[in-house]
């Protein structure tokens, strides 16, 4: 995916690169920064091992939709992440990946 310059969405200065995924998860509410952990390695999980992962201290093992409301999570960030320079994708028997998002500059 290849996006234009980023622009950080605090001060609106351009960013060279991407904010560090580090940095990306501090500014996320806890359901989102447990899935953006579970992702920093680059390896594909599914939703079952991300609803796993996000409600592994939950003693019942999370709500019955607790793949439902990881997806929603999910899916309300998406816009967010990409203003950061982030892409976060899933795909039907591949699971959820996440990676930067190439700059035209960096594309040529």
């Amino acid at each position: 995916m290849t996006a234009p310059a980023h622009t950080c969405p605090t001060c609106g200065g351009s960013m060279l690169g991407p904010l560090p995924l580090a940095d990306v998860a501090a500014r996320m509410p806890e359901t989102m920064r447990r899935v953006l952990d579970a992702l920093k390695d680059g390896r594909p999980r599914s939703l079952r091992q991300l609803a796993d992962i996000v409600y592994d201290d939950d003693l019942n093992g999370g709500p019955d939709w607790a793949e439902s409301s990881v997806k929603t999570t999910i899916s309300h960030h998406r816009r967010e992440l990409a203003a950061y320079g982030w892409n976060l994708t899933g795909a039907s028997g591949r699971g959820y990946t996440i990676s930067a998002i190439q700059r035209q500059e960096d594309a040529a």
